[in-house]
């Protein structure tokens, strides 16, 4: 049982460098990106949000292929007889998909800081650094 939560939870950390990236506006505090794009002037934040955006949109299909897979992924480790084969070739559908999430919001990303100066740039790269430590302290020490 242990090994099947174990298992369980790595498969959802795969999903923190995409959730980084999203932010739907319901009420949740914003991403690490959202902090850091805050940062920039705001013509230039809408701007990269809206680039951002249209990332998620094209992923939205991409995103509800993911959680299909780890129904699937998770059904197989729940299954009496655990078929190892069919784990491995669901986690590298996983791992596909995962990637091509993870073009398209790198090809939105470049794109959008190609529209920003040298002098923007800095400024988003040192928020996004200080977003990151921040990340990296706390998990530092609630270990």
């Amino acid at each position: 049982m242990k090994k099947l939560i174990l298992i369980t939870a790595m498969l959802g950390v795969l999903h923190l460098p995409t959730l980084a990236f999203a932010n739907d506006g319901d009420g949740l505090p914003p991403t690490l990106m959202e902090k850091a794009i805050s940062k920039l002037p705001s013509d230039k934040a809408e701007q990269f949000r809206d680039a951002l955006q249209s990332a998620h949109e094209e992923n939205a299909p991409l995103y509800d292929q993911a959680k299909q897979l780890h129904t699937q992924i998770h059904d197989i480790l729940a299954a009496d007889n655990f078929d190892r084969d069919a784990f491995n070739a669901k986690n590298q559908e996983l791992r596909q998909v995962h990637d091509k999430i993870r073009t398209n919001l790198d090809d939105a990303f470049g794109a959008a800081v190609s529209d920003l100066s040298t002098s923007e740039r800095q400024t988003l790269l040192t928020a996004l650094e200080h977003q990151e430590h921040k990340v990296h302290k706390a998990v530092k020490n609630a270990g």
